[in-house]
């Protein structure tokens, strides 16, 4: 039976690294191509989608903030838009006897949404105040 040495085993682990650095060279000249010459706005080169998903940042975006309102009126079968709430508060919190509270928020999409048993360790909030929610 045959056995590698074990520099030939390093030999083809150290090629395989560089192919997968030279794979990800080209990716990244790739997707820098496809960006405009100087600096952008983030809001250019955004597009709203799945990926909108994941992103921990999507709250602090403005094509998602001024994109996903009219999103929502749209049933989605292709993906699902993230779980995200944002709009004013419409009516004093409710307090209930547990010391969960209940509001109504008109979010951007002009929808009245309801949420309802929201702990104690949520902040005060005041009808007409503005909210940002997230999955």
């Amino acid at each position: 039976m045959l056995r590698s040495s074990g520099a030939a085993k390093r030999y083809r682990g150290r090629k395989a690294v560089a192919r997968i650095r030279d794979r990800a060279d080209e990716e990244r000249r790739q997707l820098l191509a496809r960006l405009p010459p100087g600096p952008a706005e983030a809001a250019n080169l955004a597009t709203v989608g799945i990926h909108c998903r994941w992103c921990d940042v999507r709250h602090l975006c403005s094509r998602y903030r001024a994109e996903a309102p009219r999103l929502w009126a749209i049933p989605r079968n292709d993906y699902p838009l993230p779980l995200d709430l944002w709009g004013e508060v419409a009516d004093a919190p409710r307090r209930n006897e547990s010391g969960e509270f209940s509001l109504r928020i008109r979010d951007d999409a002009g929808r009245q949404v309801a949420i309802i048993a929201l702990g104690q360790r949520q902040p005060t909030l005041a009808a007409n105040q503005p909210v940002i929610g997230s999955d």
